[in-house]
């Protein structure tokens, strides 16, 4: 399971930037196999809801083949992403189609947290050392 925090990435400002900042992050970190095929799996969950939780953060998540390792990825951007209501932070979440048993329930503990408008409201304001805190 990784965890990891992307903090005001550079030249992100539209929800395709993002996605492609994001794919190219866990690309980097060996956690996937192929950056469009996240990206196409997170814009079709996309398509089956919206996945804000409050005015500030959104939980995009996907499970896909391409997916090697269970990944919970936080994204800080300095201003709201275009097309993306008004979050400017997201939790992204990406789980290999055979999810390891201890992954799952790590990723269904932290989302446990996420009913809590005190944990939400944190990563909602929360400094970058707090939020990798948080994650752990």
């Amino acid at each position: 399971m990784k965890y990891l925090v992307m903090w005001h990435p550079e030249n992100v400002s539209s929800k395709s930037q993002l996605l492609q900042a994001v794919a190219q992050e866990l690309s980097n970190h060996g956690a996937i196999s192929s950056t469009q095929a996240l990206i196409d799996a997170i814009e079709q969950r996309e398509q089956l809801g919206d996945t804000s939780l409050s005015e500030q953060l959104a939980i995009p998540h996907a499970q896909c083949e391409a997916v090697l390792e269970a990944c919970i990825i936080f994204v800080a951007t300095p201003a709201p992403i275009e097309n993306w209501k008004q979050a400017s932070r997201f939790v992204f979440t990406a789980l290999p189609l055979q999810a390891d048993a201890h992954d799952l329930t790590k990723i269904k503990d932290f989302f446990l947290h996420l009913a809590d408008d005190r944990f939400v409201q944190e990563l909602s304001v929360a400094d970058e050392h707090r939020i990798r805190e948080l994650l752990t």
